[in-house]
């Protein structure tokens, strides 16, 4: 009975850290997202401050980049703690999951591919702001 009490809190506790950690990587995300926006007003507005704001612009890119890359390891972290505390409690979906013929579109159509790309689009265009004034 001990067992399944147990269990039973770290399944709490890894549902409510993955569900914090997938709502910190929307956050940043949007963050993000409002950042961009108000850079490219600044970098078509203002006209004296192109490259100081095409440099804020790589740099801005490059640290949601990396913030992403450790908010996806803290997510796989959780998912790893969450799916064990399922399974001591035999409740794990498990057998249910994905087959192995949908996994390369769920990997080429998800979250972490759609926010990495646009971070990364970030800098590719900072960088091209710089190059071509």
């Amino acid at each position: 009975m001990r067992d399944k009490e147990t269990a039973a809190i770290a399944l709490g506790h890894a549902r409510e850290l993955m569900i914090h950690d997938s709502e910190l990587r929307v956050k940043n995300f949007n963050f993000f997202l409002i950042i961009a926006g108000a850079a490219l007003t600044a970098y078509f507005n203002i006209k004296d401050f192109q490259v100081p704001i095409a440099l804020a612009g790589m740099f801005v890119g490059l640290a949601f980049l990396i913030l992403d890359i450790r908010g996806r390891q803290l997510l796989d972290t959780t998912s790893t703690a969450l799916i064990s505390a399922e399974e001591a409690l035999a409740i794990s979906p498990s057998p249910i999951r994905q087959e192995e013929s949908g996994r390369f579109m769920a990997k080429l159509i998800s979250h972490t591919f759609v926010y990495r790309s646009l971070y990364g689009l970030a800098v590719v265009v900072s960088i091209l702001a710089l190059l071509i004034p």
